[in-house]
């Protein structure tokens, strides 16, 4: 694809999702309390995975 419109349309089809997602959960009623808790422990928890596995992954990269 193009060098140039290739990351645009990738960064809007992402936005467009992004806020499909959140406005779908607004409508919805989900807003706060155990949904924002939900998405922090979340994000939080799978951000730690990947900190956890990443200097195996690294290391496993640079030997193979």
């Amino acid at each position: 694809m193009h060098p140039v419109a290739g990351p645009v349309i990738l960064l809007a089809a992402m936005f467009a999702m992004f806020q499909a997602v959140f406005a779908g959960a607004a409508s919805a009623g989900m807003s706060g309390g155990l949904t924002e808790g939900l998405v922090a422990d979340g994000a939080i928890a799978g951000g730690g995975s990947v900190i956890v596995f990443l200097p195996q992954i690294l290391i496993l990269e640079n030997l193979g």
